[in-house]
């Protein structure tokens, strides 16, 4: 009897602790899957912060090299439009003051005067030269096929007319490019006779532009873009 009545009594403690141990296991458990949870949070952000610390620090230098190298480029570009320019604009002043020239306007016989522009082109890189007389005749030219033409309302004869220095003027061609010309008046005895131009080769650069990736333009005072690596952008 004594056997019969211990037994039930031993089940009952034996259950009471398997149920604490499931107590136990399952707070264990979820100590542990909450430990896990936020180390791997902690993780997580430490891992995203120094990713997004080093991909901001890559794309500043990656910028700051892409801005140095356009910069470069941009000077070399301008450096050489600006070397082409005061070349030119040197010579109308000279050519001007030409006693051949001169005396060629004040005889009206200029049966040699397109040869001694001849003589110079090659010697200033022009893209072409011409002196006109003092209706805007063209009297004289190295592309002697412009012989005879009139630019009496043409910017680069009006205006260098009009001023006692040499003057630099574009216009737009019927093609679309720009033509760019220094001119200047040629006078006699303090009196305007004629005016010598000077056309400046710069599509040179647009044709040496085509061959490269960059994007180079170039505006006026006004914001109209008259030289581009693509020529459909020009007079936008």
């Amino acid at each position: 009897m004594a056997f019969g009545m211990s037994f039930p009594q031993q089940n009952k403690r034996s259950g009471s602790l398997s149920w604490r141990v499931r107590v136990a296991l399952v707070v264990l458990i979820a100590a542990a899957v909450a430990t896990v949870y936020v180390t791997n949070r902690y993780l997580t952000a430490r891992f995203t912060e120094r990713v997004y610390v080093t991909t901001r620090y890559l794309t500043a230098r990656f910028t700051e090299s892409t801005e140095n190298r356009a910069e470069l480029r941009l000077a070399l570009y301008s450096g050489n439009l600006v070397s082409e320019l005061r070349r030119n604009a040197i010579v109308p002043q000279l050519l001007a003051r030409d006693p051949a020239l001169i005396g060629a306007l004040n005889s009206a016989d200029y049966s040699q005067s397109s040869q001694r522009l001849i003589s110079f082109v090659d010697e200033i890189g022009a893209a072409s030269l011409m002196l006109l007389d003092l209706d805007g005749r063209t009297v004289a030219a190295t592309d002697r096929e412009r012989l005879g033409e009139t630019h009496r309302n043409v910017a680069f004869f009006v205006e260098a007319l009009r001023s006692n220095a040499t003057v630099f003027t574009s216009e737009r061609e019927e093609v679309g490019s720009y033509s760019f010309n220094y001119s200047r008046r040629i006078e006699s005895q303090g009196q305007p006779i004629g005016v010598i131009v000077v056309e400046v080769d710069l599509a040179k650069f647009e044709r040496a532009w085509a061959g490269i990736s960059d994007a180079v333009l170039v505006t006026n005072s006004e914001g109209e873009i008259i030289l581009a690596a693509a020529p459909r952008w020009r007079g936008q």
